[in-house]
Order: structure tokens, then C-alpha cells, then sequence
């Protein structure tokens, strides 16, 4: 069956030569690095949203509290990943997002490798049974998967200088040679030999990675919720942790640049689950 599934989303024998393969083995989208530019923006303001986790009905208040922030201007509304799993509506949340078409675009997160992980392993085997945590997963039509497949590691808009990924980029490494692993898993970094080590969980020596960088593009991302809301020269941190009872956080990421929150509805899990 997985074999099927491949088949329809064009993605057999599609390996990324150039980078190395994510931490699943996942196929890897036709555009790892997406670029954005002007004709596609045109005059719409941006807003860029932190990790959703499923939280739906907190999305849809910060989505219209970004419309009454920007009345007058069509909004590209852009994620920094993890928009589904672990929280309430996953399904929703991803409904909602492709309804907006162009409207709307996100990079892929570490959660949703994870989910796709488990549906090809369910195709593989039609005997493995999805933990309950992944259940909401069978909801999803081939056209979700696609959708969650083909996701980029990386959205550029070189015109505005900034960069949406879902956890980090290794300073002085270009996009196209940096790992996919690191980009939807990096949390810290730590040097050694004048060289960057990438993590996802603190180790001695290590600190944030976005401590390192220093442009020249400016760089939205999330992943990180214990450290909250992080507001440094060249990179701004979006997850501030709606999922654990946190909020839900967005920005302009022109225009305005202004921030925008709203408190979540209830704590769906616990910051160790």
C-alpha cells in the first residue's frame, strides 16, 4: 500500500542527492527551499504563525485578530511547522490551512515527519496498529498526505530578507548543503574545533542556536517552547507554547511587524508528555 500511496504522489525513486536524507527516510519534497517573490506577494501583508499543534480554535482567533490588525490588505498567512499532532483538532487545523490555497503556506516540522512516519508504516503493514497519539492520522485523505509530504524545509522571500524553518539553520552552511534533520530538529548548538555541533536538547557547552546567528537574513522559527517568545538581532522564535496552555503566537513579518497573541483555551498536554 505504501508503495501505492508513492506511486500517486509521484514521489518513487525521488531521493534528494543534494541533501542528506531526513531523520525517517521520508521521501523528500520536489522543493526542499522554497523561494517567494514579489509577484507572488504582491502587496499582501505577512504573517507568520508558531507551532499550531492541532490547537484549531486558537488558530482561527489569531487568524482573524491578524485580519482586524491588516483590514485593508489580503494576508499570506505562513507556519513554522508542527501545525498538527499532540493537540485537539489536528485534522481541523489542517483543513483549514489548505482551504486557503495560496493563502496560506508552511514549512515542515519534526511532528509532521513523525506523523507521516507512522502512516507509511500503517500502509506498509496493514497489521500495525497507530499509537493512539497518531490516531486522528486515519482521518487523512491522500490528498492530506501529499499535502504534509510536499511541505519545504525552508521558505525564503529574498526580497523582505527573511527565512521561515521549522527549528534552525547552521550559520555559514548554504541552505541547499544544510540537514534536513537539523532544520526541523535543532534546538542548540555547541562549538567545537570552530565548528558548529547542532543538538536538540541541551548539552554542556551548548546554547540556542539562533545565539549564532547573524544574518544577514532575518529568521522565523519555532520548536522550541521552553524557551518562549525569543527576540534576537537576526531570528524571532514563535512557538510559545499554545499546546502546553502557553499562546499561540504571530507576527508581521513586514508592514507593521507587529506581534499578536492569543491565550489558549486549556492545557491539551503536559510540557513532559
Amino acid at each position: 500500500m505504501a508503495a501505492l500511496l508513492y506511486s500517486l504522489l509521484g514521489l518513487l525513486k525521488r531521493p534528494d542527492k543534494k541533501i542528506r536524507n531526513n531523520k525517517y527516510n521520508l521521501p523528500n519534497p520536489k522543493v526542499p527551499n522554497l523561494d517567494i517573490d514579489n509577484k507572488f506577494i504582491q502587496d499582501k501583508a505577512i504573517f507568520i504563525i508558531g507551532d499550531v499543534h492541532g490547537c484549531y480554535d486558537e488558530l482561527c482567533e489569531l487568524m482573524d485578530l491578524a485580519r482586524s490588525a491588516a483590514p485593508n490588505k489580503e494576508i499570506l498567512f505562513m507556519f513554522v511547522g508542527d501545525i498538527v499532532n499532540k493537540g485537539p483538532k489536528s485534522c481541523e487545523v489542517l483543513s483549514l490551512i489548505r482551504s486557503l490555497g495560496d493563502s496560506a503556506l508552511s514549512v515542515r516540522g519534526n511532528h509532521e515527519e513523525a506523523v507521516l512516519r507512522e502512516i507509511l508504516r500503517s500502509d506498509l503493514n496493514q497489521e500495525y496498529i497507530l499509537p493512539h497519539k497518531y490516531q486522528w492520522a486515519t482521518n487523512l485523505s491522500v490528498d492530506d498526505k501529499a499535502f504534509l509530504l510536499e511541505l519545504p524545509y525552508t521558505i525564503s522571500v529574498p526580497s523582505l530578507n527573511f527565512i521561515v524553518v521549522h527549528a534552525g539553520i547552521i550559520p555559514g552552511v548554504s541552505l541547499g548543503e544544510q540537514n534536513f534533520e537539523d532544520l526541523v530538529s535543532m534546538r542548540y548548538i555547541t562549538v567545537q574545533d570552530n565548528k558548529y555541533i547542532p543538538s536538540s536538547f541541551s548539552l554542556q557547552g551548548s546554547s540556542p542556536w539562533a545565539k549564532f546567528w547573524t544574518g544577514p537574513e532575518h529568521i522565523y522559527f519555532g520548536h522550541h517552547a521552553a524557551l518562549g517568545l525569543q527576540l534576537l538581532g537576526f531570528a524571532t522564535g514563535l512557538d510559545t507554547g499554545c499546546l502546553y496552555g502557553g499562546e499561540l503566537t504571530g507576527v508581521f513579518a513586514n508592514g507593521s511587524q507587529q506581534r499578536l497573541y492569543v491565550k489558549a483555551k486549556a492545557m491539551y498536554r503536559k510540557p513532559d508528555d
